[in-house]
């Protein structure tokens, strides 16, 4: 993502008094008599912090802001978290749930007085929040990057952070906030009951992460032109996902299933997504009992929600659970479909073909995906146990 660059102030003449002065956000900085080789530099050095700086000249430590360092840190985590063709990764969005709750306690609090007290206190409104144990020391840790990022641009000293790295983390079993539950499969019978009461292209979706093993946001990112359907076995290419950023390569394999599944949504642009909430709505529309007359005025709209190109992870867990609670089936989310589809490739294939499948640099990682059925270890301990 390519944020967009300021302008860069003009070295300037101030003719009443002589000097050359330079103007950042409105603020004049004088820098001695005009065209002198020392007023130069000094310009060109101010320009070069402020470029460093994100685009903002230098705070003195002790009156920068909790609020003034949140602004500046997400302007770099925007940048640095920014996808390619748009939007930011999952960590920026992280960083910007942790440092909220900073600032709706501290936003007008000078930085260097934020100590671990401060973050202890923001640290208890995220457990009566009910958030996990690894969820809290995530958003803590989010915040002491940011102090860190603040030390590394001379923004504030050193010892802030280091007292911030001085409060241990939220211990498992420790009695102080939600031990964080194991992911585990989805119920397949549950899985089964939710796909009839979904719409087609959300039912094709779960369908595709049982066959695949796919993140939902590899499925749900899908477009036409992603995928290569000129051999047995067709192919899609994720340009984006979760380890992108390291330079490797993650590809999605489809047989003979998956492809009678794709095979309804592929006669469409290259650039087009597969799988489109705007066509869902349309075809509700089309199948509704009652039509508006052809001169009707359209209703005002209640809110501000618009349909998206494609879905989202969060609409389609929405999806899902909103059918979960309607009928009354037991619940689980999208992302336990790759847990079950992991458990059933290690089942019928071994743990080499599952890493392969879900795209892991390695087994033990595959590990955490495969659950083993308890049964087959039981049937062996009463023969040979």
């Amino acid at each position: 993502m390519h944020a967009r660059v300021p302008r860069t102030p003009s070295y300037r003449h101030h003719k009443p008094s002589g000097q050359a002065f330079v103007e950042f956000e409105g603020r004049r900085y004088y820098l001695g008599k005009f065209e002198l080789p020392a007023t130069k530099q000094a310009y060109h050095r101010l320009i070069q912090e402020w470029i460093a700086g994100g685009y903002r000249l230098p705070v003195a430590p002790e009156k920068l802001t909790i609020l003034e360092l949140v602004a500046a840190y997400l302007d770099h985590a925007a940048v640095y978290y920014g996808k390619p063709t748009g939007g930011h990764t999952s960590s920026y969005c992280a960083i910007e749930m942790a440092l909220r709750g900073v600032l709706k306690l501290y936003g007008n609090v000078p930085a260097v007085q934020f100590g671990p007290n401060a973050l202890r206190a923001v640290r208890k409104t995220w457990i009566d929040r009910g958030n996990a144990i690894t969820t809290i020391n995530g958003y803590a840790n989010a915040v002491r990057a940011m102090f860190k990022w603040g030390v590394a641009h001379e923004m504030i000293p050193p010892e802030t952070h280091a007292a911030l790295c001085s409060l241990a983390g939220l211990r498992r079993g420790r009695g102080v906030g939600k031990d964080p539950q194991q992911r585990i499969p989805a119920p397949a019978a549950a899985v089964e009951s939710v796909i009839p009461h979904l719409p087609r292209q959300l039912q094709s979706v779960v369908r595709l992460l049982l066959y695949t093993g796919a993140r939902p946001s590899e499925v749900l990112n899908l477009k036409r032109g992603d995928i290569d359907i000129t051999g047995n076995v067709w192919v899609a290419i994720i340009r984006e996902h979760k380890t992108s950023y390291k330079g490797k390569e993650r590809r999605l394999f489809f047989g003979p299933r998956a492809q009678s599944v794709l095979r309804p949504f592929l006669l469409r642009s290259d650039s087009s997504y597969l799988f489109s909430p705007k066509e869902a709505i349309q075809a509700i529309h089309a199948n509704a009992s009652v039509h508006r007359r052809p001169n009707q005025k359209p209703n005002p709209r209640k809110t501000e929600r618009t349909l998206g190109d494609c879905y989202t992870c969060t609409s389609l867990n929405k999806a899902i659970r909103r059918v979960c609670d309607e009928h009354k089936i037991e619940v689980w989310t999208p992302y336990q479909l790759r847990h079950l589809a992991a458990t059933t490739i290690e089942a019928t294939a071994d743990l080499q073909t599952a890493s392969a499948v879900l795209g892991h640099s390695g087994l033990e990682i595959t590990q955490v995906y495969v659950h083993r059925d308890n049964k087959t270890a039981a049937a062996w301990a009463a023969l040979h146990g």
